[in-house]
């Protein structure tokens, strides 16, 4: 019992990482599935975003780091970045080239000891790999023959030199960029018009600092979010309507009941056929985006929901119901809380109820694919962990340590791309916006015959159907031929003798 006991204890000990993360990425994926605050959550990963950033972008070391790494990948010598803070191209240069030389030398040294130690006979010295890494490292073409001919000394010398000219000849042009003042701001604009795709004026940014800059950008991306808000329902609803039309998925004239009822949901505007087939793809949706930053930027789903608060609490509550449908949150109302927050709220929700179904489709998927990976990254930490006692180090905090700092890279992980992705994803290009009504000019007299044309049917098809004096489809009506019965047990027709059912009428029904 002692040892199942303990066997239990350190289960659950392991487990007991696991299950505070289940309990934190499990309380998101809740609130993910039922939609609720999702702007909020969305607003966050921005800010955080946003302050990674800035920290990294504006840090005093960034531009000693960005040297540090060219060096690594230019020159192939690792370089401190605390020792790259000179400001004068001309000593910097200098600077990185002596570095560069002293890592030459000890690297240098200790290859030439692998290919040619002196403690060792000439007979079993590398002098092919000698060459070749000679050759690819600092372009020093030296034959097998001649390294044989040469004593160590002369090889170490020969090598130096053709290390000192390979350095001298490199060209560190490329660093003065990150001796730019503004180097910092001028990185951290470009990323913003990546990320975000959000133009932002280094001239803006330049007398700022620190929270200032972070602001300021916390700003924009706001502001372009809250565009965002306005034009993507309108953009997903012509999708659907004249976007399913162009595809052939549906006739002109379901397009525009679709539009039709759409508009009246969402705006509660009785728009007519009229409208909608007079103005091309574009117009539509200029209108429309206009229409909806009226009701959801400008105040005018306020001035509804102030106007119908004057009435009776039965009349408003009505109205609310047949408005808002299933996003009107009535409990709300019964626990007190105000009915003009609840009710502004759920008309925010009903205007940007398409851009809240493609954040909840885009953070699902970001999320299960994170949390998957992180289970299989904890589950060969839990397989490895035990080697940290040779160590002398005890797995189990080693696990906790290791877990946490995971988990912290899962869920930046899951932030970096939800913000790449959210100002980006699109239900279609704005190709597909054209106008597909191909009665858009008919006349209203002409009605009749373009619903026909809507319908699917072609010009000579409708002028057929008028001269018979209907306006319905005809229909094709299969010819029937009549096919004698075999019975299973009869003679089968092919004349082999058998039965028709042991024949031709295996599978086949009577």
């Amino acid at each position: 019992e002692e040892r199942n006991f303990a066997a239990r204890k350190n289960l659950l000990e392991y487990d007991e990482v696991m299950d505070h993360q289940r309990r934190i990425f499990y309380g998101q994926r809740q609130q993910i599935l039922e939609g609720r605050d999702l702007a909020p959550l969305i607003w966050d990963m921005i800010d955080e975003s946003i302050a990674g950033a800035v920290e990294r972008f504006l840090s005093p070391e960034y531009p000693s780091e960005c040297i540090a790494e060219w060096c690594r990948s230019g020159l192939d010598v690792s370089i401190s970045p605390s020792s790259l803070q000179e400001d004068d191209y001309e000593v910097l240069a200098k600077d990185i080239r002596d570095k560069a030389m002293d890592s030459a030398r000890d690297q240098v040294e200790i290859n030439l000891n692998e290919y040619v130690n002196e403690d060792t006979e000439p007979e079993e010295w590398d002098l092919r790999g000698l060459s070749r890494w000679a050759e690819t490292r600092w372009g020093v073409n030296l034959s097998q023959n001649h390294l044989r001919r040469m004593e160590v000394r002369e090889i170490r010398d020969e090598l130096l030199e053709g290390a000192r000219k390979k350095i001298e000849s490199a060209d560190l042009a490329p660093i003065q960029r990150w001796l730019d003042p503004q180097v910092g701001k001028a990185t951290l604009v470009e990323w913003a018009r990546t990320k975000f795709r959000i133009d932002v004026d280094l001239e803006d940014l330049a007398s700022l600092q620190g929270d200032d800059v972070e602001k300021a950008l916390q700003e924009r991306v706001r502001a372009a979010y809250r565009e965002r808000e306005v034009r993507y329902p309108v953009e997903y609803a012509l999708q659907m309507s004249i976007g399913a039309a162009a595809q052939g998925q549906q006739t002109d004239a379901y397009a525009v009941e679709r539009l039709r009822t759409w508009v009246k949901r969402k705006f509660d505007l009785d728009w007519s056929d009229e409208q909608i087939r007079g103005k091309n793809g574009q117009q539509l949706q200029e209108e429309l985006v206009e229409v909806n930053r009226q009701y959801l930027s400008n105040g005018r789903i306020a001035e509804q929901v102030d106007q119908q608060l004057e009435q009776p609490r039965e009349q408003w509550m009505a109205w609310a119901q047949q408005r808002f449908g299933s996003l009107l949150a009535e409990e709300a109302i019964e626990q007190g809380e105000d009915p003009r927050e609840v009710l502004l709220r759920a008309g925010r929700d009903l205007l940007r109820y398409e851009l809240t179904m493609l954040e909840q489709v885009v953070l699902l998927r970001i999320y299960d694919q994170a949390w998957k990976d992180h289970l299989y990254m904890m589950d060969r930490l839990k397989e490895g962990i035990g080697l940290r006692g040779y160590a002398e180090r005890d797995p189990k905090i080693e696990y906790k340590r290791e877990g946490f700092r995971t988990f912290q890279e899962m869920m930046s992980s899951i932030r970096e791309n939800v913000t790449d992705i959210i100002f980006k994803v699109q239900i279609a290009d704005e190709s597909n916006m054209r106008s597909v009504y191909r009665v858009a000019q008919a006349s209203h007299a002409d009605a009749t015959g373009s619903g026909l044309a809507a319908a699917g049917q072609t010009p000579d098809e409708v002028a057929a159907m008028r001269s018979q004096g209907t306006d319905r489809p005809q229909t094709v009506q299969p010819i029937k031929r009549d096919v004698p019965k075999v019975g299973r047990n009869d003679p089968c027709p092919c004349g082999s003798g058998k039965k028709y059912k042991k024949c031709h009428g295996r599978g086949v029904g009577e």
